[in-house]
């Protein structure tokens, strides 16, 4: 339509149904082909690599993967690494939340990172710093305290306090006091 010199590749616009690529004119549909790119050098379009679903630039330089395949700073693998898990929704490798080791989905960490002097606890998916009330410490997970006790330390049955209606003698819950023992 209308261009800056006499060459084939210095247009400035494109006629109906074309598309401005690189001061060329080229159809639409041919800029962005599934499994090719534009070559700038060669000036013509080009095969993706066999790992890329969709590339830009160059060959091997992925924007999207093919299924089974997640994308992982511009190529295809096939599994995520260790900190990051696999979106199916976005087709690339997302890191975990910032205190978690090991994840397999947004929200739910296996693994919590280890900080000395800062321990971290794996709950329900997530990193604490300290196990809620009803769960005990465990190797960096968190444990559920064994009913009565409504909070417990170092394992299930070392109790800190009861649930409604139960005392609390030597670490243990119990319905009654013992003999020559008061509730207070």
């Amino acid at each position: 339509e209308t261009c800056t010199g006499p060459g084939h590749d210095e247009c400035s616009s494109c006629q109906e149904g074309l598309q401005l690529l690189r001061g060329m004119c080229v159809h639409a549909t041919k800029t962005q082909e599934e499994g090719k790119f534009w070559n700038d050098i060669l000036r013509k379009l080009q095969p993706c690599h066999s790992s890329c679903k969709t590339c830009n630039g160059s060959a091997t330089l992925c924007t999207s993967c093919p299924k089974g395949a997640y994308l992982l700073a511009q190529a295809c693998v096939s599994s995520c690494p260790q900190g990051t898990w696999p979106s199916v929704r976005s087709g690339s490798c997302e890191n975990c939340t910032e205190a978690c080791a090991i994840c397999s989905g947004a929200d739910l960490c296996k693994k919590c990172q280890m900080q000395p002097g800062h321990p971290l606890f794996l709950h329900e998916g997530r990193c604490y710093s300290k196990c809620p009330e009803g769960s005990y410490a465990e190797d960096g997970i968190c444990e559920r305290c064994s009913s009565p006790c409504r909070t417990c330390e170092g394992n299930a049955t070392n109790c800190h306090s009861c649930e409604g209606g139960h005392v609390l003698h030597h670490g243990v819950c119990q319905e009654n006091c013992p003999e020559r023992h008061v509730a207070v």
